[in-house]
């Protein structure tokens, strides 16, 4: 048996290497090295410390931190490694040129199973600055619009000021912090949550990714006060006596009606404004006096005026001589006789026509805009183009037009 065992030794080892680099092949043709790309892997900064301790902070430059993994190892390894297997970490401690912090890869469930696993890029690019704090009152910015017949009276923020940390650069170019809220539907005071957004001078959104605030994740919050609103008409009265020969036709304001914001109660006690005639003399007047009103002077206590630009009021007291009257037209009333087919026609002034006449106290007591007939012809007008025509206008009988009324139309192809 030893003899079997010890005969021909050198061919017996040349056979087994052979057997061994023949199972290495075999199994190399079934199971082959190959390569995966993983993209998408999140790279985990590590000793952060180093830079935030002397009063920096650090961004990253062009999404460096976030990777594609190149992973080397048998394909039977390769189909069971998931991305979440993947770690992918940058520790500051090997920052080179200030800027560049090599990436390193493992796959700690696989550890020992796999030949290599690299970055793409091989390091994540930071940008290091002093650590810059600012302090900056926070504004309010209200979206929607309340229920019907409410008014957003006021809003008030908490806190009013908040103070921002982060990349010198960037803290230095915020120039407003605003919170922004939705008051749709609101028909009563109400507190809301907002998150502050910040802009810069020419109202660019600002990242606030590497921001910090000392409100945290809380937020702020914002107060609304709602009040209920009432539209109520505006009139005005007329003191003294104009001149011999001439009287008092009419009194009118404008804008003619307001909307008022304030408590029910106080809304329902105001049924409309009236301004006292002590404030639009005509005594010895021979033309039509204005006057203009700023209303939030006789309005009551606790009552306002929805728009804060509503508050002027044209009170126009119009002064004739007996005898004559003036009646505005609407420009859309005129009759158009004549028109070329094929034309459209506008008006480059669509004012009302003021029309003067004259006659007896009687007839010109009934004089209205209903009795008049007022045409142009276009009889003479056969193509596009800019006109100046002459209104004709026919008054019910013992009334007369003082003075003749132009028209400009504008004529073009349809």
């Amino acid at each position: 048996m030893r003899n079997r065992l010890t005969s021909n030794i050198g061919l017996k080892v040349i056979a087994l290497v052979f057997a061994f680099l023949l199972w290495l092949a075999i199994v190399n043709v079934d199971d082959p090295v190959d390569t995966k790309q993983y993209s998408g892997v999140t790279v985990k900064a590590q000793n952060e410390s180093l830079i935030t301790n002397d009063g920096k902070i650090y961004q990253v430059l062009d999404d460096t931190n976030v990777v594609t993994v190149t992973v080397k190892a048998k394909r039977s390894i390769l189909k069971n490694i998931d991305r979440s297997d993947i770690s992918a970490t940058a520790d500051i401690k090997n920052l080179q040129l200030d800027s560049m912090v090599p990436i390193t890869v493992t796959i700690p469930s696989f550890e020992g199973r796999y030949e290599e696993a690299r970055a793409n890029p091989l390091n994540m690019r930071i940008s290091i600055e002093d650590n810059e704090s600012v302090k900056l009152p926070v504004t309010v910015s209200a979206t929607g619009t309340p229920r019907d017949g409410y008014f957003i009276e006021s809003t008030s923020v908490s806190p009013d000021n908040i103070t921002i940390s982060g990349p010198k650069s960037k803290v230095e170019s915020i120039s407003s912090a605003v919170v922004t809220i939705d008051v749709s539907g609101l028909s009563a005071d109400a507190s809301v949550k907002g998150s502050i957004l910040f802009y810069d001078a020419q109202n660019n959104l600002i990242d606030d990714s590497l921001l910090t605030t000392n409100v945290g994740d809380d937020g702020v919050t914002v107060s609304v006060s709602v009040l209920q609103t009432k539209s109520v008409p505006v009139t005005a009265a007329a003191s003294g006596v104009p001149a011999s020969g001439y009287n008092l036709v009419s009194v009118s304001c404008e804008p003619d009606t307001l909307e008022l914001v304030g408590s029910r109660t106080m809304l329902d006690s105001i049924d409309s404004i009236v301004i006292p005639g002590s404030l639009i003399d005509v005594t010895n007047a021979t033309s039509t006096v204005e006057s203009v009103i700023n209303i939030k002077d006789y309005l009551p206590t606790g009552i306002s005026t929805a728009d804060e630009k509503s508050g002027k009021i044209l009170v126009t007291a119009v002064i004739e001589s007996y005898g004559s009257k003036t009646v505005n037209y609407p420009v859309g009333s005129i009759q158009v006789q004549n028109a070329p087919d094929g034309y459209k026609l506008t008006y480059q002034n669509t004012a009302d026509l003021s029309l003067k006449f004259q006659g007896s106290e009687e007839n010109l007591a009934s004089l209205a805009a209903s009795s008049l007939q007022v045409s142009i012809d276009l009889r003479n007008i056969t193509e596009a183009g800019t006109y100046d025509l002459t209104v004709t206008v026919v008054p019910p009988g013992g009334c007369t037009l003082t003075e003749s009324i132009k028209v400009t139309v504008i004529l073009t192809k349809e």
